[in-house]
């Protein structure tokens, strides 16, 4: 039993660093004063969300498509 637990914790840690340096390695920055990404959303579902963001439909979009003179992004790293 003892050794099938040490396994699998040898195992997810493994995992788990194989998953974070793979991440590590994708993800990329913004240069100061560039440009974000194509960041692909969800549309809302809820009709009032929709209408406050001035987007139509179902589906996704991207932000450039809000409807606002000036839209803020805040950034969070979290790890």
């Amino acid at each position: 039993m003892k050794k099938k637990a040490a396994r699998f914790t040898t195992a997810f840690f493994i995992g788990v660093l194989l998953v974070a340096s793979g991440l590590g390695l994708a993800v990329v920055p913004p240069v100061p004063g560039g440009s974000l990404p194509n960041i692909v959303l969800p549309i809302p579902s809820k009709r009032a969300h929709r209408q406050y963001l001035g987007l139509n439909g179902t589906g996704t979009f991207k932000i450039p498509q809000i409807k606002a003179k000036v839209v803020i992004v805040e950034v969070f790293n979290m790890y």
